[in-house]
């Protein structure tokens, strides 16, 4: 039985962050973070609550499906969506890494959780952001994401885990999502071949 929840950020309430965050909310403010290939996401800043909520998050980021039916067809379709599910629900709180704290996850039942809203920490709130092409990280901090990369893949390296239906392919081998894309129709095909 699917739980009802949110499928877009029209239909987020104080309601409905109360009972994710366990504390009373009563007002927010909401600014689009970004519409990339895959999915739409949004902080949630300036939480507000009725009552003294110390444990409570005054910021919070929520992801879901993207808007334009094209682009959610596509990351659905090529797994993306299914992976990020499965990624923070099965996976991140077995990493020895840090992963965003989840506030709350819901999917739908379907193969490819084509519906999904996930909850997550904020992490503005004590990391710095950049922009890979106009402000880029710094050789350490490079180095750093990249130790933290290789530990995880080591930690799954050669496990059974990574031949589960929702990680792989019938064959066996890697498709990237990109790949994925340019399959499913001529123009994408093209353009993939141009630019790889």
């Amino acid at each position: 039985m699917t739980v009802d929840f949110p499928r877009s950020i029209d239909e987020v309430s104080p309601a409905w962050l109360s009972g994710i965050l366990d504390a009373n909310v009563a007002e927010y403010q909401v600014t689009f973070i970004e519409g990339g290939n895959l999915a739409d996401a949004y902080k949630l800043h300036h939480i507000r609550y009725k009552s003294p909520a110390p444990a409570a998050p005054a910021s919070l980021v929520l992801k879901f499906p993207h808007s334009i039916e094209a682009s959610r067809q596509n990351a659905a379709s090529s797994g993306a969506y299914i992976k990020e599910v499965r990624f923070y629900r099965d996976i991140a709180p077995t990493l020895a890494m840090r992963t965003p704290k989840l506030y709350a996850l819901f999917a739908d039942d379907s193969a490819t959780a084509a519906q999904f809203v996930i909850a997550m920490e904020d992490l503005t709130t004590h990391s710095r952001v950049f922009d890979q092409v106009e402000d880029p990280p710094t050789e350490g901090f490079v180095r750093k994401m990249t130790q933290e990369v290789a530990s995880m893949h080591a930690a799954y390296w050669e496990s059974p885990r990574l031949r589960e239906d929702w990680l792989s392919r019938a064959d066996g081998r890697y498709l990237p999502s990109v790949a994925a894309w340019s399959l499913q129709s001529p123009e994408h095909a093209v353009s993939f071949r141009e630019r790889w």
